[in-house]
């Protein structure tokens, strides 16, 4: 991130949205939530499916916070300061609801992310408690 190498706090270039107080100690997810009315997340047919621009323009904040978490000095800072460690957490993004995101379709539009840390929940999934963190190997 644009000012480590000055001494600045490296948390100060966090990206906005990242949570800073009230976290575990080790940190599991990365969340972004996303609370625009959209009608359909996904679009094109079946071979060629992918999500809407909105929902793209969310994973791609989920990967700036992954590049900057993943960047030594803000780990080391954030380790030191806050006794907070982030190592390869799940990118969650919610948006939309269970109506507007039919599993299927949302499958198919997930097959371009590689990496398995991805995941794309809407807000009635998030509500009912159906994400249970993984347990610690």
């Amino acid at each position: 991130a644009e000012g480590l190498a000055t001494g600045r706090n490296p948390l100060r270039q966090m990206p906005e949205g990242l949570p800073l107080s009230h976290r575990p100690r080790r940190n599991r997810h990365v969340l972004a939530m996303k609370r625009e009315r959209v009608l359909t997340l996904v679009k094109a047919k079946a071979s060629r499916r992918r999500f809407v621009d909105y929902v793209g323009e969310g994973v791609a904040q989920l990967s700036h916070y992954d590049n900057f978490l993943n960047n030594p000095e803000a780990m080391k800072f954030a380790k030191e300061k806050y006794e907070v460690e982030f190592r390869n957490p799940n990118l969650i993004l919610v948006v939309g609801h269970a109506e507007n995101m039919p599993p299927e379709e949302v499958g198919q539009a997930m097959r371009q992310y590689h990496g398995g840390r991805l995941i794309v929940i809407d807000y009635d999934t998030l509500i009912s408690g159906a994400i249970v963190a993984p347990i610690d190997s």
